[in-house]
């Protein structure tokens, strides 16, 4: 079985399909409930004690991830796990790193989840004239009462605000919802004050971590 996947692997590598699902961050500047960091039996929705807070930098990156085996990677996805992407100093510059790599044959892709509730309307901008990225934002309700009922610690006004500078530019914006009894019938509402604002695709998951 292990000499399998590790002949799964160098197939993958062989054939440029490599995808990597990595974590840049453990910061966020939310505090949801039900999220893998937070610690919801003694924290109230603050990260759990085991918890190492870090980043991922710009130079451990490239040692991770030299130029030689890029071109071998189809896609890198920055997901949200124990920390949101969009907290991550160098995030940009990785990006950058990522896409700027001069592979005509296999050029690889970037995705982002983040809560989109960070940093400002120019940074998303220039993000978005990246080539071959995608970011994912999550929006969950109508108004800022209903939208941080559960993305508790984020400002609606301005992850609507970065989400549409975003979409302004070149690359792929999709928003997330998490539906719960609070915002479940407002589903379309979301949706449609995101497609207004240029989103290109939305996605819901019905909660069912509550106990």
């Amino acid at each position: 079985m292990e000499g399998h996947i590790v002949n799964s692997f160098f197939d993958l590598y062989k054939s440029y399909g490599l995808k990597v699902d990595m974590e840049l961050s453990t910061f966020c500047n939310a505090g949801c409930p039900q999220c893998s960091r937070t610690d919801d039996q003694n924290n109230r929705c603050g990260p759990k004690s085991w918890l190492t807070l870090d980043q991922v930098t710009l130079e451990t990156f490239k040692k991770w991830f030299p130029e030689e085996h890029l071109e071998h990677i189809h896609n890198f996805h920055f997901s949200g796990t124990y920390g949101d992407p969009g907290m991550c100093k160098d995030l940009y510059e990785i990006v950058e790193y990522i896409t700027n790599y001069p592979n005509k044959k296999h050029p690889c892709s970037v995705s982002i989840n983040t809560n989109g509730s960070m940093r400002d309307t120019e940074f998303w901008w220039k993000l978005s004239h990246l080539p071959r990225i995608k970011v994912i934002f999550d929006v969950d309700g109508i108004d800022q009462k209903m939208h941080s009922l559960y993305r508790q610690g984020t400002n609606l006004k301005k992850v609507l605000e970065n989400l549409e500078a975003f979409a302004d530019g070149p690359s792929r914006t999709e928003v997330f919802t998490v539906l719960f009894k609070h915002n479940e019938n407002y589903l379309e509402d979301i949706q449609k004050m995101c497609y207004k604002l240029g989103v290109d695709a939305c996605y819901h998951v019905e909660s069912n971590r509550f106990k």
